[in-house]
């Protein structure tokens, strides 16, 4: 005697399909929660001067500190000894991006999952998404921007002077590269990060491959059982790997690598920087828009914004390369 099974009914069991998505989420945007207003010591510095006029850049004004000495007794005469006043200015373009979905109405009554929710859904991510690509891309660029020279200040794990080429297998990021990095932005009078308790620090973003091979560092490992991140609630810290020497490391695969180190090996181009280190010029915030087309047979939703990120004063920020290869 045998027992049916499932198996002999196969056809009349019912499947079902389930209205919850599956959804593929791409990583947050990292620099997000890093924009603020002139004044606010933050990384990035955002000017809207262009949301509500007319025009196409913005040209902000930067002046250079004092240098001489001054005066000093009851009877020097300062007339005649003034200093001038050096300005110069870093232009900003905005430029516009947008991305839309489009769907067949009749695709969306047969499917059983909200096809409008999902497009909003996906559009905000991949906008989210667009914005970070950029500004990891501007903030690592040494290509000319706006017809201006744009170049960084950078370190080289090894300790090489040209650049990305003098990176070979074994330069590793390690501790020393870091505690140097930060002297670099320190001798340089870069603008530090502050936070409630005073403390001067600085931030760096590396890339998964470049922070792997930091970990495995004797160094490494005395500086996290050492120390721990101090104010950690504090809402900059989100995310945060280690401090080492006044110096917060975060991770993102957004890091911008290129093949172009010794025999051709990947080269990571870690970010450090401090505060006001970068800035971004807006002249359309984010705008949806809905459409429909041929008589409501398909309808659309879009997503645009329009910015461009650069790097701005040159001393507050830096670029260390090192090694990237996946282990």
């Amino acid at each position: 005697m045998t027992a049916t099974t499932p198996t002999h009914v196969d056809s009349s069991v019912p499947e079902l399909w389930a209205r919850a998505v599956l959804r593929d989420h791409l990583y947050a945007g990292f620099w997000s929660s890093m924009v603020g207003e002139e004044g606010a010591r933050m990384p990035i510095i955002r000017k809207t001067e262009l949301l509500n006029n007319a025009g196409d850049t913005i040209h902000i004004q930067v002046t250079s500190p004092l240098t001489g000495a001054g005066i000093t007794g009851d009877t020097t005469t300062l007339e005649g000894q003034e200093e001038n006043l050096t300005t110069s200015a870093i232009k900003v373009i905005p430029l516009l991006r947008r991305h839309g979905v489009l769907v067949n109405r009749r695709a969306n009554k047969k499917s059983i999952l909200d096809l409008r929710g999902e497009a909003k859904m996906r559009l905000a991510e991949w906008g989210e998404e667009k914005m970070d690509d950029v500004r990891f891309a501007a903030f690592a660029s040494q290509a000319t921007l706006n017809g201006e020279g744009y170049t960084s200040n950078f370190r080289v794990v090894g300790g090489g002077t040209t650049g990305a080429s003098d990176v070979g297998t074994t330069d590793l990021l390690d501790v020393e590269t870091i505690m140097a990095a930060k002297l670099d932005l320190y001798n340089a009078r870069a603008l530090p990060l502050k936070f409630e308790d005073g403390r001067p620090m600085f931030a760096a973003v590396v890339h998964p491959n470049s922070l792997y091979n930091l970990k495995r560092s004797d160094e490494y490992r005395d500086w996290v059982r050492e120390a721990h991140i101090r104010g950690a609630d504090n809402p900059f810290f989100k995310g945060a790997t280690a401090v080492i020497d006044g110096v917060v490391i975060f991770e993102h695969v957004n890091v911008v690598t290129a093949l172009d180190g010794a025999g051709s090996i990947k080269v990571a181009r870690n970010i450090f920087f401090g505060a006001e280190a970068f800035i971004e010029g807006v002249d359309e915030t984010v705008d949806w828009a809905e459409d429909t087309f041929d008589y409501g047979k398909e309808w659309g939703v879009a997503y645009s914004f329009a910015f461009q990120p650069r790097r701005a004063l040159e001393k507050n920020s830096m670029l260390v390369y090192s090694v990237a290869t996946a282990p």
